[in-house]
């Protein structure tokens, strides 16, 4: 895998990650439109 893609894949998750852990500490529930918002970031 090249780095460059790996790096970007490694990212994502780190923002996903952060995202749901973001929401569930606020009780929003917002988790689904924030993986939303990383994979249009992303895609």
């Amino acid at each position: 895998m090249p780095n460059s893609l790996q790096l970007k894949v490694w990212t994502l998750i780190a923002y996903v990650i952060i995202m749901t852990l973001i929401s569930i500490w606020l009780h929003e529930g917002t988790a689904p439109s924030s993986l939303l918002m990383a994979a249009g970031a992303f895609g």
